[in-house]
């Protein structure tokens, strides 16, 4: 089985954002960031949707099926796609066989306190 990553560039005419909200240097755990996040609407948003289409086995490693990210042309609106719908767009894609994870050196990360089972209670 292969990875998929893609991009789709357009004129969205709906679409569901989620991100956190506004973030600061006191990291909090990812299941409190992923508990409090905004959740927006919008209408003819001009961006890139870029992502990856993952086999079910990779979950844990990756998310399983799409995971898609929005950012508007400005670069001034982002998040994760929840649902959209768009009329006219050119997607790009690449076909992968393999999957490069590099893990940050920074102290920041490696003090992370990352669970898994918080990991799969944001993931579903």
């Amino acid at each position: 089985m292969s990875l998929l990553q893609l991009k789709i560039q357009g004129i969205f005419d709906t679409m569901q954002i989620r991100r956190p909200k506004n973030h600061n240097k006191s990291y909090k755990t990812a299941l409190k960031v992923s508990q409090d996040q905004v959740v927006d609407h919008f209408e003819n948003k001009e961006g890139s949707l870029i992502g990856f289409w993952t086999p079910e086995f990779f979950q844990n490693i990756s998310v399983a099926g799409f995971h898609l990210h929005f950012i508007n042309t400005e670069k001034t609106l982002g998040g994760h796609m929840m649902n959209f719908s768009i009329s006219q767009g050119t997607l790009s894609y690449e076909v992968k066989q393999s999957l490069d994870i590099k893990l940050s050196d920074k102290e920041s990360y490696l003090n992370q306190d990352l669970k898994i089972k918080d990991m799969d209670q944001i993931i579903k």
